[in-house]
């Protein structure tokens, strides 16, 4: 992300967003993975100890996980998410999730920056696959 597109996102306010199978703002760990698994993570921020912005590598060909993240929360089982999203800017978007867990008390946090799909980050072939046929 360039000055310009962090400049533009950072006045696009958040607005709440539904899940497409209840349309209630109230997200299930599915609904949530639904959602968003057409488009790539280019930036994950987490309230987790000891965490720092995560990124894609598109040099081992590795992309950020969402649900590898919210599994460092350690949330409940009954933890449902509120999702807050802005305005996009061209492909990019910011999104915000708030975890909930007993009592609707916030237990986790995540900031991200979400772009369309990007080939950059896959393999054009699968790895292991080669592995197999060459051995």
């Amino acid at each position: 992300m360039n000055f310009f597109d962090n400049l533009v996102l950072s006045g696009r306010r958040y607005e709440h967003r539904k899940a497409g199978s209840s349309g209630s703002t109230r997200f299930t760990l599915l609904d949530l993975l639904q959602t968003f698994a057409s488009q790539t993570i280019l930036e994950l921020d987490s309230d987790t100890k000891g965490s720092a912005k995560l990124r894609p590598d598109s040099e081992r060909k590795l992309k950020v996980s969402l649900l590898d993240v919210l599994s460092d929360l350690s949330l409940p089982a009954d933890a449902w998410f509120d999702v807050l999203q802005t305005a996009p800017n061209g492909d990019l978007s910011k999104l915000r999730i708030l975890a909930h867990g007993a009592n609707d008390t916030v237990v986790g946090k995540l900031d991200l920056v979400l772009g369309r799909r990007s080939y950059e980050h896959y393999f054009a072939e699968d790895p292991v696959l080669q592995q197999l046929q060459s051995s």
